[in-house]
């Protein structure tokens, strides 16, 4: 038969007594077959049990750091072994109990040159060196040790063991010479170790005499109690037994009992080592969230309640409803902070993602939703209260304040319009962006399968909702401000909610500050372009920029035609020449200034359109509003001139021409007190030069005719009685030597007028004079009717 041979072992390690399975090859026909199995060079055959040729169950027995496993048979011989048997330290105390003996000799120490033995709880082998610690002064470091050997030990039994460790642990006081001298006994103690059984058995002949006699008095003992008590002695020997197990417990059972309650105590340690974290917990959770770690409290809390939350422990029950109450005050502070607004974004979404990791009840997102909408109507609502109080204050103020004053410092309602304009841009934004989040799953939810508000109405068409009336919150508070009659359809509870601004600031103050408002509208309006809003959200304030357009459109063509109509109090009438239409006043120039600067503006603020900006003109109704507005302006430039022709204030123009007319022509006159020409030819000219002459006709004939009358009537007046003046006779005329005086007073008179109109015009000349020169002609036909007779001379004359 072929030698045996170990091919597996099971296990592989483990202390003296540890039972292992063999495995191999040819391990014995029989149990007689076994003749031999050594673990390391130790015999275990008393401990075989055989099972089979591949199979033998044995107990290692003995050795300190194990070895190769040999089987030696009768049939095959001696074998060979591939794997080997590691034995491990045994720790062992006076009460535990081990089914091997254990070597106890490292239990002996040298004390008065005899061998005493020692307690058992000091498990240590003796000093191989057997040196002195007298020169050891203190203890070295262990953290030293450490640091230096990290993965050494100072144990001569382990396997790690590193020699330097064990001198600077036990001899780091010793000297050259002792170190040598411990090193020649350590190597005579090797070299006994060698040396076998023989030089067991010399060195310790006297050992093996005390034992023979030991056995021979015992052997001695046997037959004497086997003469009195008979052949079973296991009765006595039972009694000896429980006798020496009650003096035991009589005499360890103070130890044991505290043992039993070192052990309890050790467990309870040990429990708390173990379970530190759900311990720890409660205190970790205040920690963290004093310093913000919101993240370590919701990763702790989901780890213990991933272990503790169903458990039956009662102490860990306990701890762990602490722990719930602790998280329950996080969620309320979370809640609180989630409620307080205007907050960052991010913040929000932080604070949103910890509610829902800690399954807050509820929905945390739509329910920030909701916070933001009833706080952006709120803060809207409080702008508006605030500026209202300050509007009441302001207008008591402005009443001992000049017009100026007034223009330069900014109303208070378009203080306003601009700041609640400016929240609804920065922060409604916001709330889209979140609640466009929220609905494509993208914010931090839970799931849930309920997707309804709490009216039942589907939570998208609510958010939609909410976004709606935010932005005719806006609108209307900006109508109420600025165009209050569009808000006519508003019940009169609706119109004090928005704020009576009409009585609180003149609409005259208001139209210098339009273009401002405007533009902050049209800012908030393409920010809300670049979000994808419903368009009914666009429409809304897309119409309020269009009325106010238009509003504006009015305010300005209204505010011109009453400057327009005040400008009699700007005429200074300095006449400036011209060779093509002569004289002219600065009028026209005015009315022309303040229709270009009311069309620039128009231009700048109502017509420049921004991007999906409805047109003014687009619409027919205000194109008929312009038609009526630029009428308007006309006739108010009407109204002016009629003021004026109606005025009768003195000219430095007439000043300055009644200045160079001859002495001769006043006396000729007979009348000295002159009154200034009527200002009608300049109206006239200005009229006509204006370049709309098809508006301005009626007004140019009607100060046509008036200024004819005016002249005429007195030109005419004083024909017959110059004519018939010193009892003049047409029958009794001497021969004449010229024209009579009456003619050449009447020429004058004429000549007067044709000076006049032509200083002022002289393309109206040909128009007055023809009307003049008939008016004379008329009354000289109508005089010579009435003479009955003509003398020859009165017939030359």
């Amino acid at each position: 038969m072929a030698a045996p041979k170990v091919t597996g072992l099971s296990p592989k390690e483990g202390p003296p007594g540890t039972k292992v399975t063999v495995r191999g090859e040819n391990l014995g026909l029989s149990s007689q077959d076994v003749k031999s199995l050594t673990i390391g060079g130790f015999e275990c055959l008393l401990y075989v049990e055989w099972k089979s040729p591949s199979k033998i169950i044995v107990r290692a027995t003995g050795g300190i750091e194990g070895g190769d496993v040999i089987v030696t048979t009768r049939s095959g011989g001696r074998g060979t072994c591939t794997v080997q048997f590691r034995y491990t330290k045994l720790s062992t105390g006076p009460t535990k109990e081990l089914a091997v003996w254990v070597d106890e000799s490292h239990m002996l120490r040298t004390s008065f040159g005899r061998n005493r033995p020692t307690s058992p709880s000091e498990l240590h082998p003796n000093d191989p060196l057997e040196l002195s610690d007298e020169a050891n002064v203190g203890r070295f470091p262990v953290e030293e040790l450490h640091d230096t050997f990290p993965d050494g030990s100072g144990n001569v039994l382990s396997e790690n063991f590193v020699p330097m460790w064990y001198l600077l642990e036990n001899h780091h006081g010793a000297s050259f010479d002792d170190l040598k001298a411990g090193l020649t006994c350590l190597r005579r103690k090797v070299t006994q170790h060698q040396e076998g059984p023989l030089s067991f058995l010399k060195s310790n002949v006297m050992a093996i005499v005390e034992c023979f006699q030991v056995l021979e008095s015992l052997q001695t003992a046997q037959k004497k109690d086997k003469q009195e008590v008979g052949t079973d002695l296991t009765e006595k020997l039972e009694e000896a037994v429980v006798k020496s197990k009650k003096e035991a417990d009589s005499l360890f059972e103070a130890v044991l009992a505290r043992k039993d309650r070192a052990d309890a105590t050790r467990n309870a340690l040990s429990a708390l080592q173990r379970f530190k974290f759900l311990f720890n917990l409660p205190a970790s959770i205040e920690r963290n969230i004093q310093k913000g770690d919101y993240d370590v409290v919701i990763n702790d809390y989901a780890r213990a309640k991933s272990l503790f939350h169903n458990t039956e422990v009662a102490v860990f029950r306990k701890v762990y409803q602490e722990v719930e109450q602790r998280v329950e005050k996080f969620r309320e502070m979370l809640s609180e902070r989630l409620k307080k607004l205007p907050a960052p974004v991010d913040e929000q979404k932080r604070l949103i993602r910890y509610l829902v990791n800690l399954e807050v009840a509820g929905d945390p997102a739509w329910d920030l939703m909701c916070y933001i909408h009833n706080w952006l109507q709120d803060s809207m609502n409080s702008c508006k209260e605030k500026h209202l109080v300050l509007a009441s204050g302001e207008s008591e103020e402005n009443q001992n304040l000049n017009d100026d004053d007034l223009e330069n410092d900014m109303p208070q309602v378009i203080m306003f319009v601009e700041e609640v304009v400016s929240l609804f841009e920065t922060h409604f934004p916001d709330f889209w962006k979140l609640g466009q989040a929220y609905l494509n799953g993208e914010l931090y939810s839970r799931e849930v399968n309920d997707s309804r508000d709490k009216k039942g109405v589907p939570k998208n068409t609510s958010f939609q909702r909410m976004a709606v009336n935010c932005a005719i919150k806006l609108c209307n508070m900006v109508r109420a401000a600025l165009l209050s009659h569009t808000l006519k359809t508003q019940s009169v509870q609706q119109s004090q909610f928005l704020g009576n601004w009409s009585q609180l600031q003149a609409a005259e103050v208001l139209i210098a500050w339009l273009p401002h408002s405007i533009r902050c509208i049209r800012e908030c309006y393409s920010s809300l372009l670049k979000l994808d809003l419903p368009q009914e959200v666009l429409k809304l304030v897309q119409q309020l920029l269009f009325d106010l357009r238009v509003h504006s459109l009015t305010c300005l063509f209204t505010q011109a035609a009453e400057d327009v109509r005040n400008f009699d109090v700007r005429e200074t009438w300095i006449v400036e020449m011209d060779d093509q239409n002569g004289g002219t006043t600065q009028l026209p120039l005015l009315f022309e200034n303040r229709v270009v600067e009311t069309l620039q503006l128009v231009r700048e603020i109502v017509l420049k359109s921004g991007h999906q900006e409805q047109e003014v003109f687009s619409q027919i109704n205000v194109q008929a509003t312009l038609k009526q507005l630029t009428q308007s302006l006309l006739h108010a430039f009407v109204q002016a001139l009629r003021k004026l022709a109606n005025s009768d204030q003195k000219t430095e123009m007439y000043k300055e021409y009644s200045k160079g007319q001859p002495s001769v022509l006043l006396e000729q006159g007979g009348d000295n007190n002159h009154q200034p020409p009527p200002p009608l030819v300049r109206i006239i000219f200005c009229a006509s030069n204006n370049g709309a002459q098809t508006k301005f006709r009626d007004l140019e004939r009607t100060l046509s005719d008036t200024y004819l009358e005016r002249k005429c009537g007195p030109l005419v007046g004083k024909i017959e009685p110059s004519m018939y003046i010193g009892q003049f006779d047409w029958t009794s005329l001497p021969l004449p030597t010229g024209v009579s005086l009456y003619v050449k007073e009447t020429l004058m008179n004429m000549i007067e007028i044709h000076a006049e109109v032509f200083a002022v015009s002289p393309p109206f000349v040909s128009k007055v004079m023809t009307r003049i020169v008939e008016a004379v002609a008329e009354e000289m036909a109508r005089l010579y009717e009435c003479v009955h007779k003509f003398s020859p001379n009165g017939n030359v004359q």
